[in-house]
Formats: C-alpha cells, structure tokens, sequence
C-alpha cells in the first residue's frame, strides 16, 4: 500500500509539472500572438462578425450593428468596446464576460440576455429593454440606464456606482440572492 501510495504522489507530481509546462507555454504563445481586432458595419455586418467570431476574432471594438439582430446567439468574450449597437435585437444572446466600455445600446432590446461578468462601463442603455436580465456581477459603473425597463433582472453582485436610473424601471429586480427570482 505505501509502495503504491509513493507511485501515485511521484506520477501526480509529474502530471502537475507537465501541466505547468503546458499551461506556461500557452500563456506564452497567446502573450506573443497578435491580438486580431475587426471592425464590421454595413449589410452583412452580423455574417461578418459570426465568421470573425467563429475564427478566433473577439475584438470587434468600434463596429456599428445599428438596427442589427443577433438572436439567441453565443459570443461569451466578445469586445464591442465603442461600438454602436442602436436599435438591435439581442434577445436570449449569451453574452457573458464581454465588453461592451462605451457602447451605445440605446433602445436595443437585451431580453433575457446573459450578460454575467460584463463590462458595461460608461455605455449608454438609455430606452433599452433588459427585462429578465442576466446581470449576474456585470460592471455598470457610470452607465447611462434612463428610461430602460429592468424588470426582473438580475442584478446581484453588480457594479452600479454612478449609474443613471432616471426613469428605469426595476419591477421585481434581484438585487440579493435572497430575493426571489421573478418568473
């Protein structure tokens, strides 16, 4: 039993220092690869983006998907820093971990959109329709939410310092998780 227990100490110890090298050397390739940025607008902006997507491309920083619909679509990660997003419907589209710093969502429909961990600092949701909300520890910080409709979002753990609420409506928002979530 102790022959076998020192074999499987010794093995793991192994197994931790290929693991280290594997892990090392994919930082490293992904610290020298060329961030890939791409810039979709126009007609066939959203083909544009799902094929960028679909390729590795996550940094769409500066793309206009105004009047765009992505529903029910999947793009955890994805950046749309400074992008215009006016007027869309991204209904049920899971967009956890993404960036959206300084988008312009306004009257953009984010129904039941998954929107855990995102970045939405400084963006503009004024008249944008969150109803039942994923905001699960996103960062609203200095976000302008006027006359936007979060009822039933989720909003625990979420940064709201500074945000702009003027007119919101927050019918049934989970602001702890004692409360209980709206059906």
């Amino acid at each position: 039993m102790i022959g076998k227990l020192k074999f499987l100490t010794s093995k793991n110890r192994i197994f931790d220092r290929f693991n280290w090298n594997l892990n090392s050397i994919f930082h490293l390739w992904r610290k020298n690869r060329k961030s890939q940025h791409l810039i979709v607008e126009g007609e066939d902006a959203v083909e544009k983006l799902l094929s960028g997507y679909a390729q590795g491309v996550r940094d769409f920083s500066g793309s206009d998907l105004s009047g765009k619909e992505l529903y029910q679509v999947v793009l955890p990660g994805i950046i749309l820093a400074n992008a215009a997003i006016v007027q869309s419907d991204l209904c049920e589209t899971a967009l956890s971990s993404s960036d959206f710093t300084e988008a312009d969502l306004s009257r953009t429909s984010l129904i039941e959109a998954d929107l855990r961990w995102a970045n939405l600092r400084e963006s503009n949701l004024t008249d944008a329709s969150l109803i039942g909300a994923d905001l699960r520890w996103a960062n609203l910080q200095n976000a302008c939410l006027r006359k936007t409709d979060l009822t039933g979002a989720d909003l625990i753990g979420a940064v709201l310092t500074g945000v702009d609420l003027s007119e919101t409506i927050l019918d049934s928002v989970r602001w702890s998780p004692s409360d209980k979530k709206a059906d």
